[in-house]
């Protein structure tokens, strides 16, 4: 083979592929992931839900607000690793992931602050990442 066939038909073709089987095993593992939603009227009053036959409640310490830091806190959750974050239903609000810190073993928290939605929406939607657990509670700020 010579090497100018290698260029202008091998090489692409190969590139198409891989992007291909890219595109392929995103949408899977996004297929894989499975959220549980629940229900929260008022995460500052607090809210509960059962995760591996425990319940687990989750609250805010101060009210929620765009660019103003208030407090999320998970508690009666036995996780090695906590995470949460923020978007809004079909809207990605790029990468705002926070790792709750255990206070207690069964006590995590994190001070958190929502991004700003430039349409003006209130309509969030907070993800906790229990140990690849996922829970969405929306709720409104």
């Amino acid at each position: 083979m010579n090497r100018e066939w290698l260029l202008k038909y091998a090489l692409p073709t190969l590139l198409i592929g891989i992007l291909v089987a890219g595109g392929v095993y995103q949408t899977w593992q996004r297929s894989e992931d499975k959220i549980t939603t629940i229900n929260c009227p008022d995460p500052l009053q607090g809210c509960q839900f059962q995760l591996h036959h425990q319940q687990v409640s989750v609250n805010f310490i101060e009210p929620p607000s765009g660019l103003h830091p208030f407090t999320v806190r998970v508690s009666n959750a036995e996780a090695k690793v906590i995470y949460a974050y923020f978007t809004m239903r079909d809207m990605e609000m790029g990468y705002n992931r926070y790792q709750l810190t255990q206070q207690s073993p069964q006590h995590w928290q994190a001070k958190v602050v929502l991004p700003v939605c430039v349409t003006g929406r209130h309509d969030w939607l907070l993800t906790l990442d229990m140990d690849g657990e996922k829970v969405a509670i929306p709720f409104s700020g």
